[in-house]
C-alpha cells in the first residue's frame, strides 16, 4: 500500500515492518528488494518476538524452577 500511496504524496513517506524473529534472512532480503522495486524509499525492519513469549520461554528454562 505504501507504494500505491507514494505516486499522490509530494514527500517520502517510511514503512515500519515487524517480522518474525525465525523469519530466515533470504525471506527478509527479498522484502527489502520487493520494497524498493515498488518506489518504498525508507523501510525501517525489526526482528522480533513478543514480550509475553519471552517471559514463557524464561521460564520454561529457569533452573531454580526445576527443584
Amino acid at each position: 500500500q505504501a507504494s500505491i500511496r507514494q505516486q499522490y504524496i509530494d514527500q517520502s513517506q517510511s514503512l515500519n515492518l515487524n517480522i518474525p524473529a525465525d523469519l530466515p534472512v533470504k525471506d527478509v532480503n527479498r522484502l527489502l528488494i520487493e520494497a524498493w522495486k515498488l518506489g518504498v524509499k525508507t523501510l525501517y525492519y525489526q526482528r522480533s518476538q513478543s514480550v509475553s513469549k519471552e517471559l514463557v520461554n524464561g521460564l520454561v528454562s529457569c533452573k531454580s524452577c526445576e527443584g
